[in-house]
């Protein structure tokens, strides 16, 4: 009896220090789980902490690059677009001041020219109507001399033998008036003639001076209109200081056109400069 229960005895203190062990073991698969969690984790936060590494690189590069292209662009500035922009609203201003003298040179011109064929044409119509005045001259004393003859032939014809001249009063009459026609028409015919066509003359000299007044006074009205133009004279100069205003104005819209993408491009790269600092 006393061997059994020494051997219950020593069974008790076998189980009791299994029992210990495995307490301990349970604690010791505690243990090695946590650890296990925490090599997990570490080694999660290892490889975090290696694609922050490699994003903060990249970020770097990325900075450093923008910064670079920020340097290249320093030298673009609002007030030099305002400078290119000032330029250019100057050089329209003195193109349209030019346009509107050539315009006004061009009006100068046609009007001069106007006025340089009116008065050629008055000239030409004065010396027609001196040629005109001297037909009608002509053609009154034609009408006064075919009057005359054809009054002295009425005479002539009216005369008889032993009977006085109404003109002299003498009784003979040995040379009676004779009118001789340049054609087989009766003389008064002639007369007649010639009297329509002074009447002709007259009326184209005197529509011909009235044309001549009215071109006068056309005349006047367009050398004053052309005393209100200012004339500047010298086209060739102002169509050369035109063309180089217009080819200066090409060249500055094609600076001010680059000027104002590269400072688009300076003000989004900043703004991607912020964004990349905030990332860091």
């Amino acid at each position: 009896l006393e061997g059994q229960k020494k051997h219950f005895t020593e069974l008790k203190e076998i189980y009791a220090k299994n029992s210990t062990l495995l307490h301990e073991l349970k604690n010791a698969l505690v243990l090695q789980k946590e650890l296990d969690e925490l090599l997990e984790l570490d080694s999660y936060n290892q490889n975090k902490i290696r694609i922050l590494k490699e994003k903060q690189s990249h970020l770097n590069l990325a900075k450093n690059k923008l910064e670079q292209e920020l340097n290249a662009l320093e030298s673009c500035s609002p007030q030099e677009f305002h400078q290119l922009a000032t330029s250019l609203s100057e050089n329209n201003t003195a193109i349209q001041q030019l346009q509107f003298k050539i315009k006004e040179n061009q009006r100068y011109n046609e009007l001069n020219s106007r006025i340089k064929q009116k008065e050629n044409d008055i000239n030409d119509a004065i010396l027609y109507s001196k040629v005109l005045k001297i037909k009608v001259q002509e053609g009154k004393q034609l009408l006064d001399a075919l009057k005359e003859k054809n009054y002295a032939k009425q005479l002539a014809e009216n005369l008889k033998a032993d009977y006085p001249c109404p003109v002299c009063g003498s009784i003979q009459h040995p040379a009676p008036a004779h009118f001789f026609s340049n054609n087989s028409c009766d003389p008064d015919c002639d007369y007649n003639t010639q009297e329509m066509k002074l009447q002709t003359l007259e009326n184209e000299f005197n529509e011909l001076l009235l044309h001549i007044s009215k071109e006068d006074g056309s005349l006047n009205e367009l050398t004053q209109h052309l005393n209100t133009i200012e004339y500047t004279g010298n086209e060739a100069e102002l169509s050369s200081t035109l063309s180089q205003l217009l080819a200066e104005n090409e060249i500055l819209e094609e600076k001010i056109s680059v000027l104002s993408n590269k400072l688009q491009l300076k003000e989004d790269l900043e703004t991607e400069l912020q964004k990349n600092q905030k990332l860091q």
